[in-house]
């Protein structure tokens, strides 16, 4: 995406500044589980998510963006080369039918599964947060507000 505007030096803290907004793109990891047996009658994984894009050079990454965008953020799969796959209890039911046998890929193959989770463990690096440091108004007895700082400043 262009930077149109240019960088801005009002942002502070990550949260962005006057007319100004700290920008932050989201990237996906997802880890691999294995490749699983799929059974047609029974399906592991009910919901076809996207169809196999032709000369598809990453179906992994095509299938997490897919998946993630229709709301399955837990796991899904791909078969036969590079059908997109998932469904509402897929984390559990993905292995139901057992580990497959001989070579699966990265797209899958017939009745076999690649199965993906999404990993949402905390990232390593944080935003910084801003400092904010709450005042109370408490009443005086002679009618008067008088202001407490929490910090412990006065």
């Amino acid at each position: 995406m262009p930077n149109i505007y240019g960088n801005d030096s009002s942002c502070t803290n990550g949260v962005g500044g006057v007319k100004a907004n700290d920008v932050y793109f989201l990237s996906f990891k997802v880890l691999h589980e294995g490749c699983f047996i799929e059974v047609l009658a029974d399906k592991a994984m009910p919901v076809l998510v996207a169809n196999k894009i032709p000369n598809d050079r990453d179906p992994v990454q095509s299938c997490t963006r897919a998946a993630w965008k229709k709301g399955f953020t837990k796991v899904f799969g791909l078969r036969n080369g590079g059908k997109c796959w998932s469904g509402n209890n897929a984390d559990s039911t993905y292995n139901k039918h057992g580990v497959a046998t001989g070579a699966c890929g990265s797209g899958g193959g017939h009745l076999k599964m690649d199965v993906y989770r999404f990993d949402m463990s905390v990232p390593t690096t944080s935003v910084p947060q801003a400092t904010l440091t709450p005042t109370v108004i408490t009443p005086t007895t002679q009618g008067e507000s008088k202001k407490t700082d929490h910090a412990g400043l006065g």
